[in-house]
């Protein structure tokens, strides 16, 4: 007796092949025979039954357990892989049941199945159902545990790929999966995985609005910060940088160190600001031109004048002296028009963001401690860790929920992220 099937519903290869296998032997117990060889041409259904090959899957292991089931029932059964090229009556039979073969002259009937032969928990409505406008049986689509174990298989288990909310909502509706909430629990769950966090891309999008720091005249105020530790450069194998910026003017004075001690600051500062940037460093900025040593071997009129009129000098020195206060000022003006400019521009692009002590937080990943040779495919983001003070907008303190360990400085949060579970 020959039989065709043809299916109303998705399936896999492999899914197909056990339905195909399953139907022919509830015809076989239907008809009353005891004794049975079977005969397929798949690999993995034949491996599976006879224990060669594991099932990978839940939906396998129910398939199996159906086959082995209903072979109990006759007193011998013998499950045989055959060649493809030896089983092509039966690649006829299939064929045959998705076209209509006008060559084939026999009467061969052809029987739909329309639902799987497996009970299969959590299983959702057909396709047919879907397109129909019927609502689900939602008493089994409300088994959170379940809805978990599906989303995490169809995202991160073997046949995972870390795809988007939406893509794995469409991935799990094509499997025959169907809750009300599907597109929403889909997102949530991509956007919680670990390795999908732990891998994003960097945030670039300001988070906290600038803040300007006027100074009422040049080299009055500095900023100072140490960088590092960093990938080892040149001879010396320096990691560390530090950094001085003036800030009326942004003058910048930096120097790199293999580490940073109290010794080195205090040589830096002594070095670079307090004996290159004193009063003279101050007059230079508004007029008054320093002496160049050309000028005291060749000579120039203003250098003959005032060695020889000391009168004439001291006098030019209190013109500039009196009018330094509203060169100060005018130059202040200037300076705030021009930061509240700046501060515009980059204000317009910030999207706040904050964390309050408690949330959990990734940090991003430095050069220096990025996997090597990992490409585009190493983490990100490190850890997670837990805010423990709130410094100021944009600044926190930070635990590392690893080891208990409480960081030895604060972070910006430019360097942080949310930690989503």
């Amino acid at each position: 007796m020959e039989q065709s099937f043809r299916l109303r519903f998705m399936s896999s290869n492999h899914e197909a092949e056990y339905e195909a296998l399953i139907a022919g032997l509830q015809h076989a117990l239907g008809v009353g025979v005891k004794e049975l060889a079977a005969f397929s041409d798949s690999q993995l259904v034949t491996s599976q039954f006879h224990g060669n090959y594991d099932t990978n899957n839940k939906r396998m292991d129910v398939y199996l357990w159906v086959v082995r089931s209903l072979t109990e029932h006759f007193s011998s059964f013998e499950l045989t892989k055959i060649p493809r090229g030896e089983n092509s009556a039966a690649d006829a039979l299939a064929a045959l049941a998705s076209t209509s073969d006008p060559l084939v002259k026999r009467v061969i009937p052809v029987e739909r199945i329309n639902k799987l032969s497996i009970p299969i928990p959590f299983k959702a409505q057909s396709i047919h159902q879907v397109e129909s406008g019927i609502r689900p049986n939602e008493e089994n689509l409300e088994q959170g545990g379940e809805t978990e174990s599906i989303m995490k298989e169809a995202h991160e288990g073997p046949c995972g790929n870390y795809s988007g909310g939406r893509s794995l909502a469409l991935r799990i509706k094509w499997q025959g999966y169907f809750r009300p909430t599907m597109l929403a629990d889909c997102d949530t769950h991509a956007k919680s995985c670990d390795r999908c966090q732990r891998q994003a891309p960097m945030i670039n999008q300001l988070a906290e609005l600038m803040s300007l720091v006027s100074a009422l005249y040049p080299f009055m105020q500095w900023s100072m910060d140490a960088i590092g530790p960093l990938e080892q450069s040149g001879r010396r194998r320096v990691m560390h940088l530090l950094v001085v910026i003036d800030y009326f003017t942004k003058w910048i004075e930096a120097e790199s160190y293999q580490s940073i001690t109290g010794e080195h600051v205090k040589d830096f500062l002594w070095k670079n600001v307090v004996c290159r940037h004193g009063e003279t460093a101050f007059s230079l900025a508004y007029g008054i031109e320093d002496v160049v040593p050309a000028e005291i071997s060749v000579g120039s009129i203003r250098r003959v004048i005032s060695s020889e009129n000391e009168t004439i000098n001291d006098g030019a020195l209190l013109d500039n002296m009196t009018l330094i206060d509203e060169k100060r000022e005018q130059a202040l003006k200037r300076a705030q028009n021009y930061q509240n400019a700046i501060a515009r521009f980059y204000n317009s692009k910030v999207r706040p963001r904050n964390f309050i002590i408690g949330e959990r937080v990734l940090r991003k990943v430095f050069d220096h401690k990025k996997e090597k040779n990992a490409g585009k495919m190493g983490m990100k983001w490190e850890d997670p860790y837990k805010i423990t003070e709130v410094v100021r907008n944009g600044v926190y303190r930070l635990v590392d929920e690893s080891n208990e360990k409480a960081e030895p400085r604060p972070w910006n949060i430019m360097n942080l992220k949310k930690y989503l579970q």
